[in-house]
């Protein structure tokens, strides 16, 4: 029986570099709302290490069925207590399997793969609810994930002049800043998540925390908001916020960990219908909006 290919991180390099990054996900995201995939429920497992620092360990079923159909698995650990120890944060692996007899017939590492997806959904969201000019980024952690968001932002044509950056390890921020001027934008290194996010235009959460604390009014009017580490934002953000976009409205639903899947089964937040004062809806899906078949901004 033949083995499934491995593939090594200097190979996923360099196919991720021969490719749109962009235009593969927003094809994603456009099958989605055409109906052409199917998505299991997310599975996780949370432990504490023997040093009582957490883990976590996520596992993701997709199935793309549009043109040459795909089939795979996305497997993403985490410890973030992995940064003290000298490790990466965060590991994983993909398994990709034959559409007809289900075979395991790849393996490669997660890591840039994750972290381009994660960050091309950023941009494409972006690119269409965004207030343009959008000339100040605030980065709230300076991580593998919020250096992509960088990198990609810088190039995405959203008009970003100044990067404001701001992690609880300050010294983790000179790789933003090196970035920033490859990309010639000027860096400033923010005291305070405060005082990055504050008149932002654009505002990414790339954290490991558990606890909200960015508020509703530190946002400036009309700033957009992209929660990609999920647990950064109070209630009140979703709940004033003029409007709510999801990457996918069932797998927020359904997430028992995170706080706007609470506040969707809370009723706070409606998932259809028209918003009332006081009671406000997800306007759309991420997919929907790419396809046209919900409005932006």
């Amino acid at each position: 029986m033949t083995a499934p290919r491995l593939h090594t991180a200097e190979q996923v390099s360099s196919a991720l570099a021969s490719i749109d990054v962009l235009a593969v996900v927003r094809d994603a995201f456009l099958q989605r709302s055409a109906g052409s995939t199917l998505l299991a429920p997310q599975t996780s497992l949370h432990w504490r290490a023997p040093d009582s620092a957490p883990a976590r360990s996520i596992a993701m079923h997709a199935y793309l069925g549009a043109g040459d159909p795909c089939v795979g698995l996305k497997l993403i650990n985490a410890a973030p207590a992995n940064v003290k120890r000298g490790l990466p944060r965060a590991d994983g692996l993909i398994a990709l399997f034959d559409p007809l007899s289900a075979r395991i017939v790849d393996l490669l590492p997660a890591g840039e793969i994750s972290a381009a997806r994660t960050a091309a959904v950023s941009v494409l969201a972006a690119q269409e609810l965004a207030v343009r000019p959008a000339p100040t980024l605030a980065l709230l952690g300076a991580g593998t994930i919020a250096a992509k968001h960088l990198e990609m932002l810088a190039t995405a044509g959203l008009g970003i002049e100044l990067v404001r950056s701001f992690d609880l390890d300050p010294s983790r921020t000179a790789g933003l800043a090196r970035i920033s001027s490859a990309f010639a934008l000027k860096h400033r290194l923010a005291t305070s998540a405060r005082a990055a996010v504050v008149d932002a235009d654009i505002v990414v959460t790339a954290t490991t925390t558990t606890e909200p604390y960015l508020r509703f009014s530190w946002l400036k009017p009309g700033a957009l908001a992209i929660n990609v580490s999920l647990d950064d934002l109070h209630d009140e953000v979703f709940t004033k916020a003029n409007a709510v976009y999801v990457d996918d409205l069932d797998a927020i639903v359904e997430d028992g960990h995170r706080r706007l899947g609470r506040l969707c089964r809370e009723g706070a937040i409606a998932t259809e219908g028209p918003a009332r004062r006081g009671h406000p809806v997800i306007r759309a899906s991420l997919g929907d909006l790419f396809a046209g078949l919900a409005p932006g901004r």
